[in-house]
Protein backbone atom coordinates (compact mmCIF):
# COMPACT_ATOMS: atom_id res chain seq x y z
CA UNK A 1 0.00 0.00 0.00
CA UNK A 2 1.10 3.53 -0.56
CA UNK A 3 1.73 6.40 1.56
CA UNK A 4 2.10 10.17 0.82
CA UNK A 5 4.76 12.10 2.97
CA UNK A 6 4.69 15.93 3.03
CA UNK A 7 7.90 16.93 2.21
CA UNK A 8 7.01 20.25 4.61
CA UNK A 9 5.92 18.54 7.57
CA UNK A 10 7.20 15.52 7.71
CA UNK A 11 3.87 13.65 8.21
CA UNK A 12 3.03 10.50 6.44
CA UNK A 13 0.09 9.99 5.69
CA UNK A 14 -2.18 7.17 4.80
CA UNK A 15 -3.45 6.94 0.65
CA UNK A 16 -6.60 6.33 1.75
CA UNK A 17 -9.27 7.15 4.27
CA UNK A 18 -11.44 4.88 6.38
CA UNK A 19 -15.05 4.34 6.66
CA UNK A 20 -16.99 6.78 8.84
CA UNK A 21 -16.94 6.59 12.31
CA UNK A 22 -17.72 8.45 15.44
CA UNK A 23 -14.57 9.66 17.05
CA UNK A 24 -13.76 6.79 19.51
CA UNK A 25 -13.97 4.36 16.56
CA UNK A 26 -11.64 6.59 14.30
CA UNK A 27 -8.76 6.71 17.19
CA UNK A 28 -9.47 3.08 17.60
CA UNK A 29 -9.57 2.33 14.07
CA UNK A 30 -6.25 4.57 13.45
CA UNK A 31 -4.30 3.13 16.26
CA UNK A 32 -4.82 -0.72 15.13
CA UNK A 33 -3.97 0.13 11.61
CA UNK A 34 -1.44 -1.94 10.61
CA UNK A 35 -1.09 -0.13 6.52
CA UNK A 36 1.81 -0.22 4.58
CA UNK A 37 3.23 -2.52 7.77
CA UNK A 38 3.69 0.24 10.11
CA UNK A 39 1.45 -0.39 13.48
CA UNK A 40 2.56 3.16 14.97
CA UNK A 41 -0.98 5.21 12.88
CA UNK A 42 -2.29 7.46 14.92
CA UNK A 43 -5.14 10.13 14.15
CA UNK A 44 -3.44 13.61 13.72
CA UNK A 45 -4.28 16.55 16.10
CA UNK A 46 -6.10 19.98 14.85
CA UNK A 47 -3.05 21.15 13.94
CA UNK A 48 -1.98 18.40 12.33
CA UNK A 49 -4.91 18.27 10.00
CA UNK A 50 -5.18 21.83 9.33
CA UNK A 51 -1.60 21.47 7.72
CA UNK A 52 -3.63 20.20 4.67
CA UNK A 53 -5.54 23.18 3.88
CA UNK A 54 -3.66 26.35 2.10
CA UNK A 55 -5.80 29.02 3.87
CA UNK A 56 -4.15 31.55 2.08
CA UNK A 57 -5.83 30.86 -1.00
CA UNK A 58 -9.09 29.62 0.35
CA UNK A 59 -8.61 26.18 -0.84
CA UNK A 60 -7.38 22.68 -0.16
CA UNK A 61 -2.85 22.02 0.03
CA UNK A 62 -1.82 20.08 -2.75
CA UNK A 63 -2.80 16.82 -1.32
CA UNK A 64 -4.16 13.95 -3.20
CA UNK A 65 -6.82 12.35 -0.97
CA UNK A 66 -8.27 15.56 -0.47
CA UNK A 67 -9.91 15.93 -3.70
CA UNK A 68 -11.10 12.65 -2.90
CA UNK A 69 -12.85 13.64 0.59
CA UNK A 70 -13.85 17.09 -0.87
CA UNK A 71 -16.32 15.02 -3.41
CA UNK A 72 -17.81 12.62 -0.66
CA UNK A 73 -21.07 12.90 0.58
CA UNK A 74 -19.86 13.04 4.10
CA UNK A 75 -16.62 15.75 4.22
CA UNK A 76 -16.08 15.57 8.13
CA UNK A 77 -12.66 13.73 8.98
CA UNK A 78 -12.04 13.69 12.51
CA UNK A 79 -8.71 15.10 14.21
CA UNK A 80 -7.49 13.84 17.73
CA UNK A 81 -8.04 17.11 19.36
CA UNK A 82 -10.89 17.47 21.92
CA UNK A 83 -12.79 20.64 22.71
CA UNK A 84 -13.33 20.86 26.30
CA UNK A 85 -15.42 24.09 26.80
CA UNK A 86 -18.30 21.97 25.00
CA UNK A 87 -21.20 21.33 27.46
CA UNK A 88 -21.51 17.50 25.17
CA UNK A 89 -17.96 15.41 24.95
CA UNK A 90 -16.67 17.09 21.58
CA UNK A 91 -13.75 16.89 18.97
CA UNK A 92 -12.46 18.89 16.24
CA UNK A 93 -12.54 17.67 12.94
CA UNK A 94 -12.32 19.53 9.27
CA UNK A 95 -15.08 19.63 6.02
CA UNK A 96 -12.64 19.02 3.29
CA UNK A 97 -15.47 20.40 0.91
CA UNK A 98 -15.32 23.60 2.28
CA UNK A 99 -12.01 23.44 4.45
CA UNK A 100 -13.73 24.67 7.49
CA UNK A 101 -13.44 23.38 11.14
CA UNK A 102 -15.44 23.02 13.79
CA UNK A 103 -16.41 20.90 16.75
CA UNK A 104 -18.44 18.13 16.66
CA UNK A 105 -20.24 15.67 19.06
CA UNK A 106 -18.25 12.51 19.58
CA UNK A 107 -20.79 9.97 19.90
CA UNK A 108 -23.55 11.47 17.98
CA UNK A 109 -21.57 12.67 14.32
CA UNK A 110 -19.54 10.47 11.67
CA UNK A 111 -16.73 10.95 9.77
CA UNK A 112 -13.83 9.65 8.01
CA UNK A 113 -10.15 8.83 9.99
CA UNK A 114 -6.72 9.73 8.02
CA UNK A 115 -4.59 8.10 9.96
CA UNK A 116 -0.64 9.25 9.74
CA UNK A 117 2.61 8.58 11.37
CA UNK A 118 5.77 11.19 12.32
CA UNK A 119 9.04 8.88 11.54
CA UNK A 120 9.41 9.11 7.45
CA UNK A 121 13.06 7.81 8.36
CA UNK A 122 14.92 5.11 9.34
CA UNK A 123 16.20 4.71 13.02
CA UNK A 124 18.87 6.94 13.94
CA UNK A 125 17.85 9.63 11.40
CA UNK A 126 15.61 12.76 11.32
CA UNK A 127 13.54 14.21 8.91
CA UNK A 128 15.36 18.17 8.06
CA UNK A 129 12.10 19.18 6.23
CA UNK A 130 13.41 18.16 2.74
CA UNK A 131 15.19 14.58 3.64
CA UNK A 132 16.28 12.05 6.25
CA UNK A 133 19.88 13.26 7.71
CA UNK A 134 21.67 11.86 10.74
CA UNK A 135 21.25 13.89 14.14
CA UNK A 136 24.12 15.81 15.26
CA UNK A 137 23.68 15.49 18.61
CA UNK A 138 23.78 11.58 18.02
CA UNK A 139 27.11 11.60 20.06
CA UNK A 140 26.36 14.28 22.47
CA UNK A 141 29.06 16.75 21.63
CA UNK A 142 28.20 19.08 24.44
CA UNK A 143 28.46 16.09 27.21
CA UNK A 144 32.44 17.07 27.90
CA UNK A 145 32.55 20.45 26.45
CA UNK A 146 33.85 23.52 28.96
CA UNK A 147 31.15 25.25 30.96
CA UNK A 148 28.09 23.03 29.02
CA UNK A 149 25.61 21.93 31.06
CA UNK A 150 25.46 18.98 28.47
CA UNK A 151 22.33 19.32 26.73
CA UNK A 152 22.37 19.50 22.92
CA UNK A 153 19.57 20.73 20.66
CA UNK A 154 19.17 21.31 16.88
CA UNK A 155 16.80 23.56 14.76
CA UNK A 156 17.24 22.40 11.51
CA UNK A 157 19.62 18.93 11.79
CA UNK A 158 22.76 20.44 10.59
CA UNK A 159 23.72 22.94 13.47
CA UNK A 160 23.50 21.50 16.69
CA UNK A 161 23.91 24.15 20.20
CA UNK A 162 24.72 23.09 23.35
CA UNK A 163 23.31 24.69 26.32
CA UNK A 164 25.00 26.16 28.90
CA UNK A 165 26.26 26.74 32.41
CA UNK A 166 24.81 29.98 34.30
CA UNK A 167 26.44 33.36 32.57
CA UNK A 168 27.54 31.97 29.41
CA UNK A 169 25.81 31.31 26.15
CA UNK A 170 26.43 29.40 23.23
CA UNK A 171 27.91 31.35 20.20
CA UNK A 172 28.34 28.96 17.67
CA UNK A 173 31.46 27.27 18.87
CA UNK A 174 33.38 26.07 21.45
Amino acid sequence: KEVILDSQSGIIWQNEYSKEYDWTDAMVHCERSEYAGFSDWRMPNMYELSSLINYKYERLAEFPLTETLSSENSTLTWSSTTNPFSGSPSAYGIDFATGKNSSFEKRYVYGHALCMRNEPCKKGLWWNGVKCVENPCENNPCKNMEHSDGTCGTEDFKDYYCGCDENYFWDGGQ
